[in-house]
């Protein structure tokens, strides 16, 4: 009876140990298992995010509507919206200087005016200085 219990102890002693073995193995499993979940839910997010990308990046190599015939690509678009801007800084500084010009005419002008109106103020001053003094 003792050695059969003993035999009886030994099993039940190896049979948790494989109890013990097969749950800890399960365990790394299911922390594997929620590792590569979590993987390939942040894969599936940045597959989204890059496809949503792409589809931005081909909509902006499209020619817009209206865009000028021989336009094809993005790079010819921007190279011709930095001509139209150039061209439009280029007559906006041409309508400055010559609005500048008009000022600077009406400047030269005005003060022509008030030098001669003070030479014509100084004579008048003078010429009565020199009647009071007679």
């Amino acid at each position: 009876a003792a050695p059969a219990r003993e035999r009886l102890e030994h099993q039940l002693a190896s049979a948790q140990q494989l109890v013990k073995g097969s749950l800890l193995q399960h365990q790394k499993f299911e922390q594997q298992t929620e590792e590569l979940s979590d993987q390939v839910d942040r894969l599936q997010r940045d597959k989204e995010r890059l496809e949503r990308e792409v589809a931005s990046l081909k909509q902006l190599d499209r020619v817009p509507p209206g865009a000028d015939a021989g336009a094809q690509t993005l790079e010819q678009l921007l190279d011709m919206e930095r001509r139209r801007f150039k061209q439009a800084l280029s007559d906006e500084r041409a309508r400055f200087a010559e609005a500048m010009d008009k000022e600077q005419v009406a400047h030269r002008r005005a003060l022509k005016e008030a030098k001669a109106e003070s030479n014509r103020q100084a004579v008048l001053a003078l010429a009565e200085n020199s009647r009071g003094g007679e």
